[in-house]
């Protein structure tokens, strides 16, 4: 081989070595940015757009964040800008929503949670397990710093609550 050509191979192999490099740097702040909050995410597949500062997690997601957990299909993390930080604005959580903290267990089709406010909003077949009292509604919205919820329903499928009287236990 010639002297220039391996020279050719050199440079194309730098140029590489870089993109790698640039992208995993890329994917690593994204990560830093969700562990400075105490927010751990697993899944099958993460996608990066540092252009619109959302990453996008497929397949068995897993998140954990303070005492609340969160398993979905799709889960998408909205940052925003913040003293030249990366933080976590909301959390779009989509199908087969199970969300536990230690009040208890929700399901849905559709969840936002925004760390922030410490405010959750389930949305679609919600159904909610506390203590064994059980709510099912179409819309939660939950406000976990004050534990307050408001529950709503269409006007075919009003909110549905069975509570267990602890009383007669």
């Amino acid at each position: 081989m010639s002297r220039l050509s391996l020279m050719n191979i050199n440079n194309l192999f730098n140029k590489i070595i870089h993109k790698i490099f640039f992208i995993l740097i890329l994917i690593l702040s994204s990560i830093s940015a969700c562990l400075s909050e105490q927010l751990v995410i697993i899944s099958d597949k993460l996608e990066v757009n540092r252009n619109t500062m959302t990453s996008i997690f497929t397949g068995n997601v897993y998140a954990k964040e303070k005492e609340l957990e969160i398993w979905t299909d799709r889960l998408e993390v909205k940052f925003i800008k913040n003293n030249n930080k990366n933080e976590v604005k909301e959390i779009v959580a989509e199908s087969s929503v199970k969300i536990i903290n230690e009040r208890g267990i929700a399901h849905s089709d559709y969840g936002l949670y925004y760390p922030g406010k410490d405010l959750i909003k389930l949305s679609g077949n919600v159904n909610v397990n506390e203590n064994g009292n059980i709510i099912k509604c179409d819309k939660l919205a939950l406000d976990l710093k004050n534990s307050t919820s408001i529950m709503t329903s269409n006007s075919s499928q009003r909110v549905e609550a069975k509570i267990i009287n602890e009383s007669l236990n």
